[in-house]
């Protein structure tokens, strides 16, 4: 059942902010030019076949936000966000990985929202240098965003995703994962009660981080 025009969904939690890392950016550039960078590391190379590598997206916001409007009213804004994958080659160099995520945000003027998301995806890691690799990575993802409306209310998405981080490894066992990820939502449903309608679909493009091990 089509929902009538007076009932709009609302706006879905924000996005993942960019995240501009240039400092790290430039260490990685020079630790991978360094002597020590280019040594060959002494453990097991990631991907290969039977190796597990598990991530955390560096997203992990926890913020409030006061905003004062020219006439001096008040908003304000908490949002806690947080995501985690974990991925199994399974062949030469071939992974599956499944990713977790939950956000809340809370705006006084907006019903507070509370999102839970997954995916699954394939990758393939391409070895550049002893301490260095690409490893682009395709994902399906759903989340479902309940809304405190008074009324049971949810917002459902479907969207397809690629990230392609280069990852460094500082350390044995350890992995930073920086590089571009763009995603499209292919569905999108706002269910107000027992009224439904299709809801804004979105697209998103920035620049990602990870940070994690592996064994």
């Amino acid at each position: 059942m089509k929902m009538n025009s007076s009932v709009r969904p609302p706006r879905p939690i924000r996005p993942i902010r960019p995240i501009r890392p240039v400092a790290a950016v430039a260490a990685l550039a020079a630790l991978v030019a360094s002597p020590v960078g280019l040594a060959r590391p002494a453990h097991a190379e990631l991907g290969r076949t039977g190796t597990t590598a598990l991530e955390a997206e560096l997203d992990l916001d926890m913020s409030a936000i006061r905003t004062t409007d020219p006439d001096g009213d008040r908003t304000s804004t908490d949002r806690v966000a947080i995501a985690a994958s974990a991925s199994r080659f399974v062949g030469a160099r071939v992974s599956v990985s499944l990713t977790a995520g939950f956000a809340r945000q809370a705006t006084d003027d907006d019903p507070a929202m509370t999102q839970w998301r997954a995916s699954a995806g394939a990758g393939y890691h391409l070895r550049l240098a002893p301490r260095l690799g690409l490893w682009p990575r395709f994902a399906l993802g759903y989340a479902r965003t309940g809304i405190d409306t008074g009324t049971p209310s949810r917002l459902d998405q479907l969207g397809l995703s690629a990230y392609v981080p280069f990852v460094f490894e500082p350390a044995p066992h350890v992995l930073i994962g920086w590089g571009p990820v763009i995603g499209a939502e292919v569905y999108a449903r706002y269910t107000r009660g027992q009224l439904a309608e299709d809801a804004s679909k979105s697209r998103l493009l920035g620049v990602a981080a990870t940070l994690g091990g592996w064994f």
